[in-house]
């Protein structure tokens, strides 16, 4: 028969890599083997530290909040999943534990404003999507903190006013974009 229940992989060290439950589902559900992953799982780096840990529904979709880390134990990323599609909020770690990214996603697409942080902390850019789509208004910063563009974006591309600043705050050009071109 198919396996079913508790299932556990280990690495070559002995430590364990992978935990979680299986079921029998169908061949072409995505597992040659005609097995599912349902509920809880977690799974390790050889060094022991953990690498990811979130939960299947019953029909072996990604659901809930899945937490994944870097090798050094420091988190890495969250996201919200419903059915294997990302939905909801997104946020992404350097591996120094500082924040890289806060986005939100509606049917495994950004949707909303998405804010990037640079390695010392201080706002990268913000930039808002729709349907995955770069839209309206994005400010990029440097990185000690001061604007330095600003542009439009229509249906992703670069669509509108571009302004670019000294690091004073003043204008140092400005362009008007369509369709992507200057």
């Amino acid at each position: 028969g198919l396996e079913n229940g508790l299932w556990t992989s280990w690495w070559e060290n002995g430590t364990k890599k992978d935990e979680g439950i299986i079921k029998p589902g169908l061949k072409g559900d995505g597992n040659p083997k005609g097995t599912i992953l349902v509920d809880l799982w977690q799974g390790w780096y050889a060094n022991g530290k953990q690498n990811y840990v979130g939960s299947y529904n019953s029909k072996g979709k990604k659901a809930g909040e899945w937490n994944y880390f870097y090798e050094n134990g420091e988190r890495k990323e969250t996201t919200d999943y419903s059915n294997d599609v990302a939905e909801g909020k997104s946020n992404v770690w350097y591996d120094n534990g500082l924040l890289y990214s806060a986005s939100t996603y509606q049917h495994d697409k950004k949707q909303g404003e998405e804010i990037r942080y640079f390695f010392n902390g201080r706002i990268s850019s913000v930039v808002n999507y729709k349907d995955g789509n770069k839209e309206g208004i994005a400010k990029y910063y440097t990185v000690d903190g001061n604007l330095s563009t600003v542009a439009q974006f229509k249906n992703d591309k670069q669509d509108g006013t571009e302004t670019v600043y000294y690091a004073n705050g003043k204008p140092s050009s400005v362009a008007n974009y369509v369709n992507n071109l200057p």
